[in-house]
């Protein structure tokens, strides 16, 4: 029972799924638009544009805010971010406080 117990939890951990599931926070530069922060961490999602913190939600590769005025879409992966038609490639990524690549 013990060793179903400790394959299943390994399992957990590795799987890809579940890494994307516990989300992250994304620091973005958008040029002109500045530094925004994307909060994937659910369920406090949020994007924070110029220092004001705003509720979001998911959708199929963006993020919104739940009044449907700013939208932050992502590539493949989250390998990239784009606001307003500004690509960010290289967005420092933290997961649990620490940040990762």
């Amino acid at each position: 029972m013990m060793r179903r117990f400790l394959a299943l939890l390994c399992l957990t951990v590795a799987s890809p799924t579940w890494a994307n599931a516990s989300g992250a926070t994304y620091h973005c530069n958008f040029g002109k638009y500045g530094s925004i922060i994307i909060d994937t961490r659910s369920p406090d999602a949020s994007i924070s544009i110029n220092g004001r913190r705003r509720e979001a939600q998911s959708g199929s590769y963006f993020y919104q805010t739940r009044d449907g005025e700013e939208v932050v879409m992502f590539g493949p992966d989250m390998r990239y971010w784009e606001y307003k038609g500004v690509r960010d490639m290289h967005c420092s990524r933290r997961s649990n406080g620490k940040p990762s690549r």
